[in-house]
């Protein structure tokens, strides 16, 4: 089980994933990004003055937040995964980290988060919690807000809410969230990873 999280990488550096790079940096992450664009790196880099991860070799991740788009050029409906998986199947032949978490920030369709979990052959810890932001107001509108989180398994669920580290049972006793490594941003967990692959709850960006 993870108890520490020390390096970040966000995959996908497009309006949502050069929001959520920006958010994790000024938490306190040691974080990187990765993109295959290399507009994208550029601009982030330009923006967040990231750290560029050339490969998933070289750096010891233990958190990788996916937020790959799946957006169809002429129809949002359904999802594209094809370049998620690829980017999965990358992470599975790449990655050193046993155990790391694997974030899906993405807008997937049902059954997806099991599929990366086979590919990734069950090394990583894998929840999906899909984004919520509205790039017209970003402080408002942004990252922060409460999600809908599922994970593939119970400990699964489990790195994925320590990670993010509060909850909204958390939020309404107001009891004290995780005091270290941890984003404090409000997940409410799903019962199983399906319910939380189908809860739309991405506004218009």
């Amino acid at each position: 089980m993870l108890s520490r999280f020390t390096k970040i990488l966000v995959i996908g550096l497009g309006k949502l994933g050069l929001t959520v790079i920006k958010y994790v940096k000024e938490s306190g992450f040691d974080v990187y990004g990765y993109d295959i664009k290399t507009e994208a790196i550029d601009r982030a880099e330009k923006i967040a003055e990231i750290k560029h991860a050339v490969d998933f070799v070289s750096e010891d991740f233990n958190v990788f937040i996916i937020s790959v788009s799946t957006n169809q050029p002429d129809n949002i409906f359904p999802p594209q995964i094809e370049g998620l998986l690829s980017t999965v199947n990358k992470i599975s032949n790449e990655a050193k980290k046993e155990c790391a978490l694997g974030s899906i920030e993405s807008i997937i369709p049902k059954g997806t988060s099991k599929k990366v979990f086979e590919i990734l052959n069950h090394r990583f810890h894998v929840v999906h919690s899909a984004h919520r932001w509205y790039s017209l107001d970003e402080k408002e509108q942004g990252v922060n807000q409460l999600h809908v989180i599922g994970g593939v398994g119970d400990c699964c669920l489990k790195a994925g809410m320590q990670y993010y580290g509060v909850t909204e049972e958390e939020i309404y006793f107001d009891i004290t969230p995780f005091s270290y490594n941890s984003l404090g941003i409000p997940r409410h967990s799903a019962s199983n990873i399906e319910l939380a692959e189908i809860t739309k709850i991405r506004t218009a960006i």
